[in-house]
C-alpha cells in the first residue's frame, strides 16, 4: 500500500512536470540558455578575482565571469542580455587598468560585417571596401577606416550563443542506459526465476518501469521547482540509475537468500 502511494505521487509529479516543461520549459542557467557572450583578449594571465570585481561593478545584469584559452589570457563574460552603456563602462575601466584601447566600435565590427554579409574582406578592392565603409556609416552611424576593417585581430567580441536543451544533454545516455537495462532484465529473469513465478517476464518489466519512472520523476522535480539545468544533469541521472540498479539487485539477492534458507 505504501509503495502504491509512492508510485501515485511519482506519476502525478511526472504529469505536472511534463506540463511545466510544455508551458515554460526547463530553467536553464545562463551558460545553457540562449545568451550573449563578451570576449575580451587581455593578453596576459588574468587575476580572476580582480577581474570579477571589475565586471560586477560595471555589468549589473546577471552574468558569469571566467577565464578562457589555455593560458587564461581572455576574459569571458556571459549574460542573458548586455546593455551597451554597461559594456562601454567595463571597457573603459579595463583600458585604464591594462593600458588597452578597447572600444564598442571594435566590438561591433565583426557583428556588422556578418549582418551585411561581407565575406573575405581582405580580398575586396579599395572601391569595394570604401562602399562597405559608406554602408556602415549610413546604416549604423559608425565610421571605420580601411585599416580597421582589414584588421582581423579584434580584441573584443560580442556574440550570441545558442541554448542547449535538456534533451541534447542526455540523448547520448539513451543507448548505454538502454543496453544496461536490457542486460539486467535478462539477468533478473534468469537469476530470480525461482523467486518469482513470472520472473522471466513480469519482474524484468517491473524493473524497467521503476527505473524509467524514477528518471522521469527526477526530471519532473527539476522542472517543477525550477532547479537550473546545467552540466551536472547527465552525471546525476547516471548516478541515480546505477544506485537504483544496485538497490534492486541487492534487495532481490536478500530475498533469494531468505527463500533458500526456508
Amino acid at each position: 500500500m505504501k509503495n502504491k502511494a509512492i508510485y501515485i505521487i511519482m506519476v502525478v509529479a511526472v504529469v505536472l512536470g511534463s506540463t511545466m516543461v510544455f508551458v515554460k520549459g526547463f530553467n536553464y542557467g545562463i551558460l545553457y540558455s540562449k545568451h550573449e557572450r563578451l570576449e575580451i583578449i587581455i593578453g596576459s594571465d588574468i587575476d580572476l578575482k580582480k577581474a570579477k570585481n571589475i565586471v560586477d561593478e560595471n555589468i549589473k545584469t546577471d552574468h558569469i565571469t571566467r577565464k578562457a584559452t589555455l593560458y587564461g589570457t581572455t576574459l569571458v563574460v556571459d549574460s542573458n542580455k548586455f546593455k551597451e552603456e554597461e559594456i562601454n563602462k567595463l571597457l573603459s575601466k579595463l583600458n585604464e587598468i591594462y593600458s588597452k584601447d578597447y572600444s564598442i566600435k571594435e566590438m561591433k565590427k565583426d557583428e556588422i560585417l556578418i549582418e551585411l554579409d561581407v565575406k573575405a574582406i581582405n580580398d575586396k578592392s579599395d572601391e569595394e571596401i570604401q562602399e562597405i565603409i559608406n554602408q556602415i556609416k549610413e546604416k549604423y552611424n559608425i565610421e571605420y577606416t580601411k585599416e580597421e576593417l582589414l584588421d582581423t585581430s579584434s580584441a573584443v567580441r560580442l556574440k550570441t550563443v545558442a541554448g542547449t536543451s535538456a534533451f541534447d544533454m542526455i540523448k547520448n545516455l539513451f543507448l548505454p542506459l538502454g543496453v544496461s537495462l536490457l542486460i539486467v532484465m535478462v539477468y533478473f529473469g534468469i537469476r530470480y526465476h525461482n523467486l518469482y513465478k513470472n520472473a522471466f517476464v513480469l519482474e524484468p518489466l517491473k524493473l524497467a518501469g521503476k527505473l524509467i519512472l524514477n528518471q522521469l520523476f527526477i526530471l519532473s522535480i527539476i522542472a517543477i521547482i525550477r532547479i537550473p539545468v546545467a552540466a551536472y544533469l547527465p552525471a546525476f541521472l547516471v548516478l541515480i540509475w546505477i544506485i537504483q540498479l544496485l538497490s534492486e539487485t541487492l534487495n532481490n539477492e536478500r530475498k533469494l537468500k531468505e527463500s533458500n534458507q526456508d
